[in-house]
């Protein structure tokens, strides 16, 4: 949208809005006022024929006239009452009954209209004796046949006053297409003075505006544009050497940036080693501590050992000492056996002296039953003697036969005890001998160890200090580099503004020369 096109529209748009606004607000004013007229002029027909009415009454009242003879001159005169344009328009009559008493249509003449509707469901009829029962006249609205066209039905607004005399209601109405034609009318009239007008008005801007606007603008602005095509060629260059410089620095910068974190990370390398050595020197120190631990606990195990060798010694011997004591228990259990056999031998020769006493009192008579009775009792003596004796004597030979497995048995383990112990603790001694060789050892090659680590830490010590210097040194010329990119930068900035700014001002211009003639140069 170019300049002038926006003048003519900043001076013609208001003008035209207003000439809208007001043929609209002209439209319905229009519009209300041939309504207003028209309701005036159906009322005056109503008030007319009323008159009318009210002279043939006053005819039927002073006798010259019967009221049949009166109401039938005054149906003809209704009935013959036409009006409009197209003398098309009419007043019907019709009683509070809803019956209908003089109308065009011949078909609703002395018809019950109670039940009547119009197309919006309206009860007609019904409404206008309501209104003339309520305030004796009125108006309304509703949906009735086209004149033009009885199957076409359109908006109608109709006045109804009632006769009271005879209990007539007069009504006539208006259509409102015939209102909206004429609003409509004068409606195209308004508007083609309105377009002449504004044709006028926008030819006079025109001529105006390029003479006294355009023409001045449009040399200020190619001289604009002239100016501003060299200043972008200029600044464009300076752009280009400058965005070269800042690209050289920034590269050398991120160069540099590269070595200085390479260097970086090879002093945390070197730091960790150094901190990696120092570790490696305690723990090696701390591996040389345990390796002489374990050579100690080694000649401590050897002596345990030795402990338990002699242990061992001291208790085989004392189990051959309680083996001899249980042979000792089993030779006195053995001795007891013995006597025991002597003691069943003085049973046995008990009860035969026993026996022989009782044959020798049997021989003597009744002088012998004495004695009798005495060697029966020592035969039980010796009877009950002899049990226990043998009861004794079975206890003997189990007694003798548990011991004599107890010592067997215990004679066995103890000599395979002291046999195993033997082997253990020669084979002990010779792991043991093995195990002080091979810490023996390890002491010697972690304190060969230890000492070169330290070596090493020293050394990375050294070599720490030596990076740490060099960071420094590539640090500083860093910041130098840096500080170069920085200004580089700054440079290529303001050179980037000024080429932004100039193809600003050139596209300022040639938005000026589309805003003044609608082409770019």
């Amino acid at each position: 949208m170019n300049l002038k096109f926006k003048l003519y529209l900043l001076v013609l748009g208001p003008l035209l809005i207003y000439q809208v606004t007001m043929t609209l607000f002209e439209y319905n004013s229009t519009k209300q006022q041939l309504l207003s007229e028209k309701r005036i002029m159906v009322k005056n027909i109503i008030d007319t024929s009323l008159s009318s009415l009210q002279m043939l009454y006053e005819k039927e009242k002073n006798g010259e006239l019967s009221q049949i003879e009166a109401q039938r001159l005054a149906k003809e005169y209704i009935n013959n009452l036409h009006y409009g344009e197209d003398n098309k328009d009419y007043i019907w009559i019709n009683d509070f009954d809803h019956k209908m008493i003089v109308h065009p249509n011949q078909k609703l003449i002395g018809a019950d209209l109670s039940d009547f509707k119009d197309k919006n469901g309206k009860p007609l009829f019904i409404e206008v004796v309501n209104i003339v029962k309520k305030d004796g006249e009125g108006y309304v609205s509703y949906i009735w046949n086209s004149k033009s066209d009885a199957s076409v039905f359109v908006p109608k607004l109709s006045y109804v006053k009632q006769f009271k005399p005879w209990g007539w209601i007069l009504g006539t109405g208006i259509y409102i297409n015939d209102v909206n034609a004429k609003v409509n009318l004068v409606l195209m009239n308004n508007f083609l003075i309105i377009v002449v007008f504004f044709l006028l008005i926008m030819g006079s801007t025109i001529f105006i505006s390029n003479k006294s606007i355009i023409v001045p603008l449009l040399e200020v602005a190619n001289n604009l544009n002239k100016v501003s095509s060299k200043v972008k060629t200029e600044s464009d260059q300076s752009h280009d050497t400058s965005i070269t410089l800042s690209k050289s620095t920034h590269s050398q910068a991120e160069s540099l940036t590269q070595v200085v974190v390479a260097m970086e990370q090879i002093s945390k390398m070197v730091v960790f080693n150094s901190q990696a050595a120092e570790t490696s020197k305690e723990n090696s120190l701390k591996s040389q501590e345990s390796a002489n631990e374990g050579k100690i606990i080694i000649d401590k195990f050897m002596e345990s050992i030795q402990k338990i060798s002699d242990s061992s010694t001291y208790a085989a011997q004392r189990m051959e000492e309680n083996s001899n004591n249980v042979n000792e228990i089993l030779a006195i259990i053995k001795k007891v056996d013995e006597k025991t056999k002597v003691i069943n031998d003085i049973v046995f020769q008990t009860k035969l002296l026993s026996f022989n006493a009782s044959v020798e009192a049997a021989r003597a008579g009744e002088s012998g039953k004495g004695f009798a009775v005495v060697a029966e009792e020592v035969g039980n003596l010796a009877a009950m003697s002899g049990g226990a004796s043998l009861e004794i004597k079975a206890l003997l030979d189990e007694s003798i036969r548990q011991v004599e497995r107890i010592v067997s048995d215990n004679k066995n383990m103890t000599e395979n005890i002291v046999e195993s112990n033997k082997v253990a603790i020669v084979n002990s001694n010779e792991l043991v001998d093995v195990c002080r060789n091979v810490f023996n050892k390890i002491y010697s090659e972690v304190s060969s160890v230890h000492r070169e680590i330290e070596e090493i830490a020293n050394a990375s010590s050294e070599q720490s200090i030596a990076v740490n210097e060099i960071t420094k040194t590539m640090q500083n010329l860093d910041s130098i580099t840096n500080e170069n990119r920085n200004a580089a930068e700054v440079t290529a900035k303001n050179a980037e503004t000024l080429k932004k700014e100039s193809q600003d001002l050139y596209q300022n211009v040639n938005t000026v020369l589309r805003m003044v003639n609608g082409k770019a140069s």
